[in-house]
């Protein structure tokens, strides 16, 4: 099931309204990679993402996490088989978010990559729903029902987890507000779970981002574009420690005509032969060139922030040397 969303204008006024009919329960909105998993006779048999075309199935993703598909068969009690539904993704030291871009950055097939990752990074599956027991669906069941029946036969293991469901919709919203996480899902307690097909909404299940956040940061770099912004990629963005410069992620998105042209203008003295952050990050787009701190800034918005990373990201305004630029 995918989560239709609810408005960021009204959302306290919606979500206290669904708390006070006791209908539904709240829990973590995960940002991770979706996997469906199947495990039999003490094996995982599959581990898939969400499907991208009608009647086909996700991609299998059981190489890419070799820490999860170790400590899965675990969880299993007394039965034979069972389908489930969760979330793939690095927790942070808290346990209530997921850093999206450490998913992003696990390879895709180098095998000698994957594993390294594995023990730098060890993921967590978070598990949210179960879809199977022996052969026999559940998918009818109430979501409440689904819930209890995953938390009676199943038991915690290293690297899964359960996701904690709660009637106190608001509380939870707040609490993930102040955290600076993702947000919430809100689910009907007496739903099935429905099989959308890819892109399609459920309206059993509700999400409510938690809001977005904007600061003012330093272009410290460049990357190389391609097509018609073959001049400039994106900006690479930093924010001013007590460490030194830490490295914010990069911003493309929103970025006009008239202040590429001011920025390239500036290169001839504001461009610099080393990096000026405390590490050098894995940009993943070609390099072309670092710029001193403190010359060109950015007014940012973003999602929400995970290591230092905005999540899609979109530069609101422009200054250079102090002189905003349109």
């Amino acid at each position: 099931m995918l989560a239709s969303s609810i408005g960021a204008d009204h959302v306290h006024a919606i979500l206290e309204s669904l708390e006070r009919t006791g209908a539904h329960l709240a829990e973590i909105k995960w940002d991770g990679l979706r996997g469906l998993t199947r495990i039999e006779a003490g094996r995982v048999v599959e581990l898939r993402g969400r499907p991208s075309k009608p009647h086909q199935p996700g991609a299998d993703q059981r190489h890419r996490f070799p820490e999860i598909i170790e400590a899965l068969p675990a969880i299993l009690k007394d039965h034979k088989s069972i389908v489930l539904d969760g979330e793939i993704g690095l927790l942070d030291p808290t346990g209530s978010m997921m850093e999206f871009h450490a998913v992003q950055q696990r390879p895709q097939t180098d095998r000698d990559g994957i594993t390294l990752d594995a023990i730098r990074n060890p993921m967590t599956y978070v598990v949210f729903d179960i879809l199977e027991v022996n052969g026999v669906s559940t998918m009818s069941h109430s979501y409440e029902a689904r819930h209890a029946l995953l938390r009676k036969i199943l038991r915690p293991a290293p690297r899964v987890q359960f996701s904690e469901v709660t009637p106190r919709v608001v509380d939870l919203y707040e609490r993930m507000v102040r955290i600076g996480g993702e947000g919430i899902m809100v689910k009907n307690r007496h739903a099935p779970y429905e099989p959308c097909k890819p892109g399609q909404k459920s309206k059993q299940w509700l999400k409510a981002k938690a809001g977005n956040h904007r600061d003012n940061l330093d272009v410290v770099g460049l990357t190389q574009g391609t097509g018609a912004r073959e001049d400039l990629g994106s900006l690479i963005l930093a924010k001013k420690t007590e460490r030194g410069w830490q490295y914010h992620g990069r911003a493309g998105s929103g970025i006009t005509h008239t202040q590429i042209a001011a920025i390239l203008a500036e290169l001839s003295t504001a461009q610099r032969e080393t990096c000026p952050l405390v590490e050098t990050p894995e940009i993943r787009k070609p390099l072309r060139c670092w710029i001193e701190p403190g010359i060109v800034k950015a007014d940012v918005a973003w999602e929400r922030a995970v290591a230092e990373d905005p999540r899609h990201p979109r530069v609101k305004g422009l200054s250079i040397r102090g002189l905003t630029i349109q």
